[in-house]
């Protein structure tokens, strides 16, 4: 196996936790962590950090979760958001999207951003790998926050149909943004805050879908 320069880099860059013990003891206690109650944002895949560290220099006022299970993206994401962050309020996490919930007490987060996950063409894959199913959607209603949001974000037609139509069919959740091409569609659109596939997605001219749906409290 080739030696991977970014394990061991991992373990020296501030706001970046890799043991699964430690980050699944501040279940329940991400207020102590971040000395505060601000807002909690979950992005889940944060790739090489570019939407996510400028999330953290442009919102001093919100608490800043990522996950991310590769460790370039660990450390790549950790570095851009410690040089851009105005004050320490991320952390960057190895985990799995799949585990929020061994990290995460109910209502804990007040918003999740999923952008771009893989869509697993694959039917053999799909079941073990994708992310966003029925059983996932139960998991984000518990930890999100009374109204809390998520939002998501792909340019893969049949994947956004899928996941929309999961969403629709949940008893917890409602729709509040649906967009085939948002930055036409929509007033959120940033070009300066994009993830980098959506930047290279957009070099190559094809149309981001947008989701925002919202927690229906029961």
């Amino acid at each position: 196996m080739l030696h991977n320069p970014y394990i061991p880099l991992i373990e020296n860059v501030p706001n970046l936790l890799s043991n699964p013990q430690i980050i699944q003891s501040w279940k329940g206690r991400w207020h102590e962590y971040f000395g505060n109650d601000h807002p909690r944002i979950l992005e889940i895949g944060t790739g090489l950090g570019n939407y996510f560290s400028q999330e953290v220099m442009h919102h001093p006022e919100q608490n800043f979760i990522g996950i991310e299970i590769k460790f370039k993206r660990l450390y790549m994401t950790a570095k851009k958001s410690n040089e851009r962050a105005n004050v320490p309020n991320f952390v960057v996490l190895k985990a799995y999207g799949q585990e929020i919930e061994k990290i995460f007490a109910p209502k804990e987060l007040q918003e999740v951003i999923i952008f771009f996950p893989d869509p697993w063409g694959k039917k053999r894959v799909q079941k073990k790998h994708k992310l966003i199913q029925t059983p996932f959607l139960d998991t984000l209603y518990r930890v999100l926050a009374s109204d809390g949001k998520v939002l998501f974000k792909t340019d893969h037609r049949a994947y956004f149909d899928e996941v929309l139509a999961l969403f629709q069919s949940h008893w917890g959740f409602e729709i509040l943004v649906l967009s085939y091409d948002y930055e036409l569609e929509t007033e959120h659109f940033d070009s300066n805050r994009l993830t980098e596939f959506e930047t290279m997605y957009r070099a190559e001219k094809l149309p981001i879908h947008f989701l925002v749906v919202s927690k229906i409290e029961l």
